[in-house]
Parts: C-alpha cells; structure tokens; sequence
C-alpha cells in the first residue's frame, strides 16, 4: 500500500515511511508494527505541529535551528539525547510578577 500519488496526505506518507523503516530495522508481526507505526506517527506530527507553531509565533512559515532549539528545550527526553551534540539552554521556569501596589510606593 505505498502511497504513490503526489495528492497523497503527507501524514499518510509519513507513517507509510514510519512503517517501512521499521520494518527494515526489527522484525514485526502485523499487530506491532501497525500499533508501532502509530506510536511513531502521532509522536512525530506533535513534534511537527510544535514546530511549526514555533515558526508561526516568530511570525515565519519556515522553520529553523532557532524552532528545533526551542522543542528540544521543552522536551526533556530530546534535551538529554542531544545534550552532548547540541548546547541546549534549559527550559526558564516562569516566576509570577508581583504586582506592586502604588499607594505604597509614593
């Protein structure tokens, strides 16, 4: 079942690959590499879709190294894999303002 027209969903043609390569690196019977293909499929189009985001919030439609940082930032487990390839800053924890109250402040 390979997607062959160029009108194809691009996620259907990216778990078709999702599946291809994994079928290449390990030995599935039917149920694990459809359930596997899945996994992978849903956890790389989160990943595209926060990139893109990334992209859209910094008012771009391409998505660069500056995007790829910032997912790899929020992520822990992606933040540790590449920990030793990439210098990647950790995530600031975000401090709640205080709001100053201005009768005491004259």
């Amino acid at each position: 079942m390979e997607p062959t027209d160029s009108s194809t969903d691009p996620r259907t043609v990216l778990r078709y690959q999702i599946s291809q390569t994994l079928n290449n690196i390990a030995n599935f019977d039917n149920v694990g590499l459809h359930v596997s293909t899945e996994l992978f499929g849903q956890l790389f189009e989160r990943y595209l879709d926060d990139l893109v985001t990334f992209a859209a919030h910094g008012k771009r439609k391409t998505i660069n190294m500056q995007d790829l940082l910032v997912l790899l930032r929020h992520n822990d487990y992606l933040r540790e894999h590449f920990a030793s390839k990439i210098v990647v800053k950790p995530k600031k924890s975000r401090a709640k303002k205080s709001v100053s109250n201005k009768k005491n402040d004259k």
